[in-house]
């Protein structure tokens, strides 16, 4: 399937250019390179917005992801058991969801530190 049609005023049809000394283009290179970024994307938000915010992506905790992959089937056995006993959406299992959302929010939003 074809990417939708971008809005008119979506659509990135002027060019600006402007001209750098070499270590000027290198530097910006790297900063966005660092940012995660195209050198054409970097420098649109800095010329836009000043700044520009930088994400860093963690290594996913394997073990974590692991024992997360192992709640989901433990509790879709238990779904699976009572939709077969002809009980919906027990109370004890939305209570159950909403706890494992909030610890991995806790655990998603906690920064592992250096």
């Amino acid at each position: 399937m074809a990417r939708p049609k971008k809005a008119p005023q979506e659509k990135r049809d002027l060019r600006v250019a402007f001209r750098l000394s070499a270590p000027d283009a290198e530097a910006l290179g790297a900063r966005a390179k660092a940012a995660g970024l195209s050198v054409g994307a970097y420098a649109r938000m800095m010329a836009l917005k000043g700044k520009v915010q930088v994400v860093t992506k963690r290594e996913p905790d394997f073990a974590t992801l692991d024992q997360l992959r192992r709640i989901g089937v433990n509790l879709n056995q238990l779904a699976r058991e009572q939709h077969r006993r002809g009980h919906h959406d027990p109370d004890y299992l939305r209570h159950l969801c909403t706890r494992i959302e909030a610890l991995i929010d806790q655990a998603v939003d906690s920064d592992p530190g250096p």
